[in-house]
């Protein structure tokens, strides 16, 4: 009978508890791994709505997926690879710029136009405007009546003296003769204040939105996420398991107390108590024997 109990006991002890609140600890990764900021460099230290590296996939919004190389931080809108010099999350805004232009703006041949204006939770800063770069001119006449914003070297095939032409958009209905000789252009969307070449560096100011919701699950002492399967649904990760808006209202950390308290006590406690069980057994078991000596 009291074999049976026993084990009964320490089954029950060293199994079934750890079991039953194991699922809380398993539920609890996309918290722990969401509590991760993303770093990279100097000036990239953010979360929500963005991931990548060591913030997996459901820590952010698609769409938003950073990339560091070094300490450089770079986002993929569209196919077109950006570098990301700045994030304001208080604002919510980035700054970015073409990564390609960056490297090299004479590249001319690869490069697309510019435009994120197909994504759902980004538009544009005010602070910004789109140019025209017009690439293999010959170099125009300094008429300030052309409105051109600039002009750099860029040597194009066959004219080693060619410059690029930096023209505001929209471009006027008047003649532009000091286009005719260009071969081709890009437009690109650029910071008002950028002078010249500073305008590949500068890059530009997009705004992005975050559901309203994260600040109420923020406050609940909860991590925002991504609910699993969907691309941008909202996703409260709290100590125990996610919940759709913010984490319940608890007296403390009295639950998560008691269930670490459970979790890590229960196994120690069964082993000293099967120790002091088996030590009162062989004690009964030795007494006959001493006896009949």
């Amino acid at each position: 009978m009291m074999s049976s109990f026993f084990f009964s006991f320490l089954f029950f002890t060293v199994l079934v508890l750890p079991l039953q609140y194991g699922d809380a600890s398993e539920g609890n990764d996309q918290y722990l791994e969401c509590s991760r900021r993303f770093v990279c460099g100097d000036n990239i230290n953010v979360t929500y709505p963005f991931w990548g590296e060591d913030r997996p996939w459901h820590c952010g919004l698609e769409g938003f997926q950073l990339l560091c190389e070094g300490e450089s931080t770079s986002m993929v809108f569209e196919e077109q690879r950006y570098r990301v010099f700045n994030i304001n999350q208080t604002d919510r805004t980035m700054n970015l710029s073409r990564d390609d232009l960056v490297k090299d703006p004479c590249l001319y041949d690869h490069y697309p136009n510019t435009t994120i204006d197909n994504h759902t939770l980004l538009h544009y800063s005010e602070t910004v405007q789109n140019i025209s770069i017009f690439y293999g001119c010959s170099d125009p006449d300094s008429d300030p009546s052309t409105k051109m914003i600039g002009e750099f070297s860029c040597p194009y095939p066959g004219d080693p003296a060619a410059v690029a032409i930096f023209k505001e958009n929209p471009l006027s209905e008047r003649p532009h003769p000091e286009l005719n000789s260009c071969r081709t252009h890009i437009k690109v969307p650029v910071l008002r204040s950028s002078e010249m070449l500073r305008f590949f560096l500068s890059g530009f100011v997009m705004e992005y939105s975050v559901d309203e919701a994260c600040s109420g699950c923020e406050l609940s002492n909860g991590i925002c996420g991504r609910t699993n399967g969907s691309s941008y649904g909202f996703s409260c990760y709290c100590n125990d398991k996610p919940y759709p808006i913010s984490c319940p209202h608890r007296d403390g950390n009295s639950n998560n107390t008691v269930r670490t308290v459970i979790v890590v006590v229960a196994p120690i406690a069964a082993a000293c108590l099967l120790a002091s069980i088996l030590y009162v057994y062989f004690r009964r078991v030795r007494k006959p024997f001493e006896c009949v000596e």
